[in-house]
């Protein structure tokens, strides 16, 4: 009995200890936390697009505009001389000149040409204008002027100007003559002015004034104009030759004068040429293709 006591004992205090503790516990702290972050990007974006387009169109329509002109002066002479009065003489392109004997026994007057376009002359000018003045001798001069139109659908437009001014040349029969041309002149007074004139010229306009010899000038302009056209094309060419001339002068006054707002407030397509000097080749040449296209 006190045996089986002990033993009893023993197993109670061994249960004892195998039981879990139970407790309350209250902890209070502080936490620091520091972070360095660091960040790099990069964004690269390349595109390429590269869209071709062909389309068939077979035109039922065309306008085309061409204005041409070819100038050639070869083989002349041009002779401008102090010597006592006598009348300009033309023997196979050559021309001499003598200065005015005022009276006689005393000094001739210088031989004057002078060009000139002043005292409102050509204001307000509309549509096609074209002058052409040339107190000097041998001058070729023009104004060409070609316009066509199409308000057809489904049109060609081609427009084209060309100009060729030659002063000179070698035989075409394979000789290797020249063809020149000489001026001599002394004591000559030559000028070319616009004064106050053609101010608001509208349209196109072209002007030539040459008071010296043996030179080539022209305003040439093509236009071609569409609706609804399918292709517009321009061109404009120029050739300009000098070969072989030869030009002695002395004591010559040349002037060439645009003044007193001449063209002011002109507009559309304005060509001048002045030319107070000797085988000179001048040309304005433009082309021009107007279209409405839905292509």
């Amino acid at each position: 009995m006190k045996k089986s006591l002990i033993v009893l004992v023993a197993m109670a205090f061994v249960l004892a200890l195998s039981l879990p503790a139970l407790a309350d516990v209250d902890v209070t702290g502080t936490v620091s936390v520091a972070k360095d972050k660091e960040v790099s990007e990069m964004v690269s974006i390349e595109k390429a697009h590269y869209i071709g387009v062909k389309q068939l169109a077979t035109p039922t329509n065309s306008a085309e505009a061409a204005a041409v002109k070819n100038d050639v002066n070869a083989s002349n002479i041009v002779t401008e001389v102090p010597v006592p009065a006598v009348p300009p003489t033309y023997v196979d392109n050559e021309i001499v000149e003598s200065h005015i004997l005022v009276d006689p026994g005393h000094a001739a007057t210088p031989i004057n040409k002078n060009a000139l376009i002043d005292g409102g002359s050509g204001n307000d000018a509309a549509g096609v204008t074209g002058i052409n003045q040339s107190p000097g001798s041998i001058n070729n001069q023009g104004n060409a002027v070609s316009v066509s139109m199409t308000a057809a659908g489904k049109a060609f437009l081609h427009a084209e100007a060309a100009a060729e001014k030659i002063n000179g040349g070698v035989c075409s029969d394979d000789s290797g003559q020249t063809l020149s041309n000489s001026i001599t002149a002394t004591e000559s007074v030559r000028g070319n002015k616009i004064d106050a004139a053609l101010v608001g010229v509208d349209g196109i306009l072209g002007v030539n004034q040459a008071a010296g010899s043996i030179n080539n000038q022209n305003n040439a302009a093509a236009l071609a104009v569409g609706a609804d056209s399918i292709a517009a094309l321009s061109e404009a060419d120029l050739g300009l030759v000098n070969i072989g001339n030869n030009s002695f002068e002395l004591a010559v006054q040349l002037t060439d004068t645009i003044t007193g707002g001449a063209l002011a407030n002109a507009s559309g397509i304005v060509g001048v040429n002045q030319s107070s000097g000797c085988m000179n080749n001048q040309a304005n040449v433009v082309a021009v293709c107007a279209v409405s296209s839905p292509f």
